[in-house]
């Protein structure tokens, strides 16, 4: 069996822990078994990988203690020769810090890009030459995101792995969006607004409040439901207050499962400023669920028809764009889904693929 280290889950569920655990659950466990190592206090999904026989090591945070980051890493590659490759996830260059121990210890690095821009672009510039040079292998969630991350001359060979999605699962259930509706006090005729996003500055979470503002000024029986935690939490929580909002808007916090209140929603936003792919509007348009997106999501997430890409600061245009969608009628796009491609049923080939990569069996065929 072959054991990888895979760096880069975090405290929160987002696009990089759900794209992981969908290979993780479906992955052959006597061939491939992931180990984790994060840079947060806490990782979700500890308990379910744990028991199932995954390692996790937590080192410092590389923003808050880079040389404690790095010395870490070492050590941890040092006492565990039976990584032979590790598997970086990453959402900006600047994991290239960690990188360099797994190359200077000699341990394939496969990166795997999952963002199409960064909050910090110097930082992106001054690191992004050393992706080619300490890894082996580049894999990008999409084409922006990979010639974001890698540069146009490794962008070309980066594999593209679109995160997937269990598309029946998500399919539109009235019973269970009738359940939902009545536990988060939604009565007939309440116009729920969703967004599920980790409350942190790329998903802008101050101008979603602001774009609700006016949806409700329009909409009083518009309520917004918010899924996510981050450290903005306490932030923006209090400027629903200054907005005056706050009554209207329920903050659910971080939830593993999402279906139950994609469901319970009438439509969903991301006014995102930049996304990698985006994969949670897939998983809304899998629900049934109407998408008014920003220009920062790719347009590679759009499947179904009532998907509509707005410029951010445009309030007025997103107010009218979400209100179009009162009494929507919604159906199951589950086949929409899986011809597009995005559905699990592909996983056996990205496992398939990451396997090779990773070299699992190789030397057991060489012996």
């Amino acid at each position: 069996m072959e054991r990888v280290l895979v760096y880069g889950m975090t405290d929160n569920l987002g696009g990089i822990e759900t794209y992981i655990m969908m290979v993780y659950r479906r992955m052959d466990k006597t061939r491939m078994i992931f180990d984790f190592v994060t840079d947060f206090p806490e990782m979700t999904f500890a308990d379910e990988v744990t028991e199932a026989g995954s390692r996790i090591y937590y080192i410092p945070a590389k923003g808050k203690d880079l040389r404690g980051h790095l010395r870490e890493m070492n050590r941890l590659l040092k006492e565990h020769p039976e990584y032979k490759t590790v598997y970086f996830n990453i959402v900006d260059a600047g994991a290239a810090a960690a990188m360099s121990a797994a190359w200077r210890q000699k341990r394939r690095v496969i990166v795997h890009a999952h963002n199409s821009s960064s909050r910090n672009q110097m930082l992106q510039t001054v690191c992004r030459p050393l992706l080619g040079i300490f890894a082996d292998g580049w894999i990008a969630c999409s084409r922006a995101a990979a010639e974001f991350m890698f540069g146009e001359r490794l962008a070309g060979r980066a594999k593209i792995i679109p995160n997937l999605i269990d598309a029946k699962r998500f399919a539109y259930d009235p019973t269970l969006r009738s359940r939902t509706r009545q536990k988060l006090g939604l009565l007939d005729g309440d116009f729920a607004v969703i967004h599920v996003g980790r409350l942190d500055r790329e998903k802008n979470p101050k101008e979603l409040l602001e774009i609700f503002r006016g949806i409700r000024v329009r909409e009083p029986r518009a309520r917004l439901i918010s899924v996510g935690s981050g450290p903005m939490e306490r932030e923006v929580h209090q400027y629903a207050g200054q907005l005056g909002i706050d009554e209207s808007v329920e903050f659910l916090g971080r939830q593993e499962d999402i279906v139950p209140y994609l469901q319970a929603a009438d439509v969903f936003v991301l006014p995102s400023l930049y996304e990698g792919f985006g994969i949670v509007a897939v998983e809304a348009q899998a629900a049934g669920l109407p998408c008014v997106l920003s220009t920062g999501v790719p347009e590679d997430v759009k499947i179904t028809e009532d998907v509509d890409y707005l410029p951010l600061q445009e309030h007025e245009r997103w107010t009218e764009t979400v209100l179009k969608y009162r009494g929507h009628s919604r159906t199951c796009t589950t086949e929409q889904i899986i011809s597009a491609g995005y559905d699990v049923s592909l996983i056996p080939q990205v496992i398939g693929f990451l396997e090779e990569q990773f070299g699992c069996g190789k030397e057991q065929a060489e012996m």
